[in-house]
């Protein structure tokens, strides 16, 4: 085999940003995902002084800092594809936050550098909040 040709439809947007008609593939990255999940007590807002918020815990220590580093590190590509707060009225402190992390490097050493950093981050809860951090199978 000489070659080989594979169309990536999602990759159009920024062939065309950079005005390039064609790109080549130079690492294929592994990848890991991850959901964070923080549990805090949801209370109406007026009840502050008593907060456990979750979305405070989750803040600080989650994916949300793994895109930050990705623009740090060559290669590594993070974001956050989903976070969502519960009960997600207007005027009710999170008692839940989920949060999915998705990391990408072609160095599995230096991506799995980055989950440990970040999950270790994540483990740092606030006084009086819970977390869970799971990683389904790649």
């Amino acid at each position: 085999m000489l070659g080989y040709l594979e169309f990536h439809i999602e990759q159009g947007p920024v062939l065309e940003h950079r005005e390039t008609p064609l790109g080549i593939v130079e690492a294929i990255a592994g990848q890991t995902r991850m959901e964070l999940v923080f549990t805090g007590f949801a209370a109406m807002l007026a009840q502050r002084r008593c907060r456990c918020d979750a979305m405070r815990s989750l803040q600080p220590r989650s994916g949300l800092a793994v895109e930050k580093e990705a623009l740090e590190i060559p290669g590594l590509v993070a974001t956050v594809g989903a976070l969502e707060a519960k009960p997600g009225a207007a005027n009710v402190i999170a008692g839940e936050c989920r949060a999915t992390v998705d990391v990408r490097h072609a160095s599995d050493a230096a991506r799995t550098q980055s989950v440990e950093r970040h999950s270790s981050k994540a483990q740092r809860k606030l006084p009086g909040a819970a977390h869970r951090l799971t990683r389904p199978q790649n």
